[in-house]
């Protein structure tokens, strides 16, 4: 942790229970949601607080996180995108077919982009749509993980071989 103004390092705030903690999103100013991937569980951690947000035995592996007004969205390991209620934590299905899913990032014109580990992107319009594969690199190997969207530019990691791998994102389909 890091004082934002100053840049001072501030004192670490432990996640208790925590097995295997993976992504990150901002919760509007209320602090930051964290996916714990090996125990279905999502931490909210706040300034000096952290607390269980969502925790179910029916899902395992959960990945990437992306915050949106009423629900979170996640996706998961087992190949789904789930929708939280942010309100109730009601846990639905809302998109399937992602192979072992890692990254999550909405669109500015709609739709998200989404990671499978070990090198797959896709692109979700959202609703009853399924992803559709936009890249395939496992064979050479580029492993894609976790992705961002800043602007019109797709940022994605890869754990191999240890890269970094941008693209522009084009208006008419998300790609």
């Amino acid at each position: 942790r890091f004082d934002v103004d100053s840049g001072e390092a501030l004192p670490p705030i432990r996640i208790g229970r925590a097995q295997f903690l993976n992504d990150v999103a901002s919760l509007d100013g209320e602090g930051v949601l964290v996916t714990d991937s090996a125990a279905g569980r999502i931490f909210k951690v706040s300034a000096h607080r952290t607390e269980i947000w969502f925790e179910s035995d029916a899902v395992s592996g959960l990945n990437g996180l992306w915050v949106e007004p009423g629900r979170v969205l996640v996706i998961a390991m087992d190949g789904h995108v789930y929708a939280i209620d942010r309100e109730t934590r009601a846990l639905t299905v809302v998109a399937s077919g992602v192979g072992r899913g890692d990254g999550i990032a909405g669109l500015t014109g709609g739709g998200y982009l989404l990671s499978a580990w070990p090198g797959q992107i896709f692109y979700w319009a959202g609703g009853e749509t399924s992803p559709v594969e936009l890249h395939d690199s496992r064979a050479i190997p580029v492993y894609q993980n976790d992705l961002s969207v800043s602007g019109d530019r797709l940022y994605v990691p890869n754990w191999e071989p240890g890269s970094l791998t941008a693209w522009s994102i084009g208006e008419s389909t998300g790609s």
